[in-house]
């Protein structure tokens, strides 16, 4: 059996990798205000990777063949004034929900650990690139308990919305 992939997997996959992005730079312009205004210092945490080839050239480009080795720090991590350290995750959803497992288990430890040690941390979430919220991690953590089930509806997300102001968005 030949190993195919489906089209429209990869199409989705191309999507939702392209919709995160997009979702990560809206927040890296709020982070790099926050810096300005001496509000904060938050990152977007580089993902580490390794080589899988050496430099190659692809047509008229230069190629790096690499894969991320994991996916365990969370998305962003900072220092607010004052000094307490803020570390969240960013996910979005192209529905009207979303759903506790989108945060891999590894990345679960990884925001229990940072909030165990007084952190602020949530998870911040865009649905359709329209709405967006900032969910405390207690709540996320205790979905199931508060919700009856392991997703929240933009309904339950609605007193964690974010605004904008001035252009960018106020996740702190």
């Amino acid at each position: 059996m030949t190993n195919v992939k489906d089209p429209r997997r990869q199409i989705r996959g191309a999507l939702n990798r392209s919709t995160g992005a997009a979702f990560e730079d809206l927040i890296t312009a709020a982070c790099e205000r926050y810096k300005i205004l001496g509000i904060a210092n938050v990152e977007k945490t580089p993902e580490p990777f390794k080589p899988v080839s050496g430099i190659h050239q692809k047509g008229r480009l230069w190629v790096f063949d690499c894969v991320a080795t994991k996916k365990a720090q969370p998305d962003f991590k900072g220092t607010l004034s004052g000094g307490r350290a803020v570390c969240f995750e960013a996910k979005t959803s192209d529905n009207d929900r979303i759903e506790q497992s989108v945060v891999t288990d590894e990345q679960d430890k990884e925001l229990d650990f940072h909030n165990r040690l007084g952190a602020l941390v949530f998870v911040c979430v865009a649905l359709k690139m329209q709405k967006f919220y900032k969910i405390p991690w207690d709540i996320w953590k205790g979905m199931k308990g508060l919700y009856g089930r392991k997703y929240m509806t933009q309904e339950d997300l609605d007193e964690y919305k974010l605004d904008f102001k001035n252009g960018v968005l106020q996740i702190i």
